[in-house]
Parts: C-alpha cells; structure tokens; sequence
C-alpha cells in the first residue's frame, strides 16, 4: 500500500521592502508621538507661568489683609510696652521680635532710617544693630503699623533708646519725616560733624532717596 506524502505550502517571508516600510512607519509614529509630549509639555508650562500673576495678587492680598488686622488689633496701643526679643535682624532698623506667647512680628523701629542692605555701610549698619539688640531684653514702646503690616515703635535696652543709640554712633539717619524727638536731630548734626560712621562718606545718599531711585528694581526693606 503506498502512502500518500502530504505537500507543505512554504512560509512566506515578507520582503526586504515591506520589513523597511514596516520600520520606517514605527519611526514616524515615534517621533510624532514624541513632538506631541514636547507640545504638551510646553503648553503646560505656559499655563503654569499664566498662573504666576494671579498667585502673586493673591499673595499681596493676603498681607494687606493681615496688615489691616494688625492695624485694627494695635489700635489704641500706642504707647504701650511689648517686652520680648530680637530673633532675626533684616537691617539696621528692621528684626524679628519674639514676645507674648512666642508670638513673632516683624518691627520697623521708629524715627530711624538705617542704609539698606545692597547701600555703603548698610552691612556695618546692621551687624552694629545685631550687636546691640540680639539677646538683649527688649522693651518695644508701640507708636504704629504701617502699611507693611510691621510695628513701628521705639528699641529700649537697660533704659536706653537704640535708635538714639545708632544715630549718635552714625550708623543711620534721623528719620525726620517720620520722627518726633528734636534730641535725635541733634545727635546727628554731632555724629556728622565728627564723621562717625557714615558720615566718614562727606556726602552719603539718605536711604529714603536710595529706595526712590530704586523702586521697581529691587524691594529696599
């Protein structure tokens, strides 16, 4: 009996051509794909720029009200003593005061102008204050809050007013618009005409002159 012998159809092998085509079309996909995520990612980014604005209205916002509730709290104060102490120095007229129940409010003392920070003499300036009030027992006498949301009021250690204190040493200036003690005038004329500290400079520029001409390019403090 003869056997029958089965015939095999052969496998078909795609083409070189239609192996490059193949790739070629993957390729694509996968930069299409790719230009896709780029564009996403970007436009991302731009919405997230977009919302910088807005975030830093909100922000503004939040400090003219805190400033306002400041304000309202503080109303009748003046005049008042807060005791507590310097935990942070900004400036040569601006700390950190820590008091109450470990409360922390930011202080402007009174009826000084000290240079600011990126001003010549503003780091003597400071490091002289950091000297003078850290880890000192503080007496803050209130005077006001001003529009940064900040207490302003006279420096008192061991009985004596700091503010007089840095202007008799020429470390800042009498803050004339703002001030109210004709003796701190004085001691300015003595540390000018004896050129302590800043007055070395025979002309410095007043601090208040130096925010003007810098406002918009840099916050002074």
């Amino acid at each position: 009996m003869k056997s029958r012998s089965r015939s095999v159809s052969p496998r078909r092998v795609p083409s070189r051509r239609k192996i490059a085509t193949s790739l070629t079309t993957l390729l694509v996909l996968l930069v299409v794909g790719l230009i896709q995520g780029i564009a996403q990612e970007n436009s991302d980014g731009a919405i997230g720029k977009s919302e910088g604005p807005s975030e830093q209205l909100s922000s503004r916002q939040t400090k003219k009200q805190a400033a306002r509730q400041l304000k309202e709290e503080m109303r009748g104060a003046k005049g008042d003593t807060l005791r507590g102490r310097a935990v942070k120095v900004q400036d040569g007229d601006t700390f950190d005061f820590l008091y109450g129940d470990n409360r922390k409010q930011r202080i402007r003392v009174a009826q000084m102008d000290a240079p600011e920070k990126n001003m010549p003499f503003g780091q003597k300036s400071k490091e002289r204050f950091t000297e003078l009030v850290m880890g000192k027992e503080i007496a803050l006498v209130v005077n006001t809050v001003d529009r940064y949301g900040r207490i302003v009021g006279s420096v008192v250690i061991d009985g004596e007013d700091q503010s007089a204190r840095m202007i008799s040493e020429g470390m800042a200036w009498y803050y004339r618009q703002y001030g109210w003690t004709d003796s701190l005038a004085r001691l300015e004329e003595e540390a000018r005409n004896a050129k302590r500290g800043l007055w070395a400079d025979p002309n410095p520029q007043p601090p208040w002159e130096w925010r003007k001409e810098n406002r918009g390019k840099k916050k002074g403090g």
